[in-house]
């Protein structure tokens, strides 16, 4: 074998390297793109954060989620929660959000457990 047939033989081992780091940054590249303008990566992001969030929604309490007979028909017994449209969160605070029932608000805090719980910092109106 000469030089020049063993310098051939590697050119496309080569080629194909080069294909793969192309390709690979290619893939990064979009991903990156896709998280910059995708709102599921915004959901996905505050999902699993573990630093305070906004979360904007309605303060609703079980009475308004059950019927009448239900458990948690007196004030003493209610509970409340945060509802954004898509999920219903269980807030950690149960006394300063009775003066916000059935009014959207921004609740300042970070989610816990299974991502249903609502550490509440601070309640605002919307």
């Amino acid at each position: 074998m000469s030089a020049s047939t063993s310098y051939r033989k590697r050119t496309p081992q080569r080629a194909w390297l080069w294909i793969v780091l192309f390709l690979f940054i290619t893939l990064l590249a979009s991903f990156a793109l896709i998280r910059a303008v995708s709102p599921v990566a915004d959901l996905a992001i505050a999902y699993f954060s573990t630093g305070d969030q906004t979360f904007t929604g309605v303060i609703t309490d079980t009475r308004r989620i059950g019927g009448p007979g239900e458990a948690g028909e007196s004030d003493h017994d209610a509970r409340y929660f945060l509802f954004d449209g898509r999920a219903l969160y269980v807030l950690s605070d149960q006394r300063t959000p009775e003066r916000f029932v059935a009014r959207k608000v921004r609740v300042r805090g970070s989610l816990r457990g299974n991502g249903h719980i609502l550490d509440v910092k601070a309640i605002d109106p919307a």
